[in-house]
């Protein structure tokens, strides 16, 4: 996965840096790349290993854009891959907008404390992204508003309950 600097994102003047939180990563200079091992996770009557790494950017406002590529079809195995947003801890609320979660193509969904992930908007029949292809995903967040682009093209736009940004 690739990520361009946000626009409105916070640097304080440092060069990108990340921190593998779940799963195995191979973090380089200009990509990241879940290796598809680590701590297993569990939806829909399947078991599947949970990627997360965070970097030191923080973003209040502004766009944020990432590539993704699946090495693996979509036929019967559970992966998404996308941008988290407001990440503290483990235990703390954060933002994730996916491809390929939430049985989905497109989706915003929350990390709950003593909960777990859930969807909060999904759209686009799962079967129709592809293995093997880069999709450019992009959020822009504007106060409490998300809204999700794949290729340039609106998908997906959902007022958050909660403010991603750093309390």
């Amino acid at each position: 996965m690739q990520i361009d600097a946000p626009v409105n994102g916070t640097t304080n003047g440092a060069r990108i840096n990340w921190a593998p939180i779940l799963g195995q990563w191979e973090i380089a200079e200009a990509s990241q790349r879940f290796q598809g091992r680590g701590q297993n996770a569990a939806a829909h009557g399947q078991s599947f290993p949970v990627g997360l790494a965070v970097s030191n950017r923080a973003m209040q406002s502004g766009m944020c854009r990432v590539q993704v590529r699946f090495s693996a079809p979509f036929d019967h195995s559970e992966q998404a891959g996308g941008i988290v947003l407001g990440y503290r801890s483990p235990e703390q609320h954060y933002i994730f907008a996916e491809l390929g979660a939430a049985r989905s193509a497109y989706s915003v969904g929350e990390y709950v404390s003593g909960f777990g992930w859930r969807s909060l908007v999904a759209t686009g029949q799962l079967q129709n992204l592809k293995g093997d292809r880069d999709y450019e995903l992009q959020i822009n967040l504007s106060g409490q508003e998300l809204r999700l682009q794949v290729d340039g093209v609106p998908v997906l736009q959902h007022l958050l309950s909660h403010s991603s940004g750093p309390s």
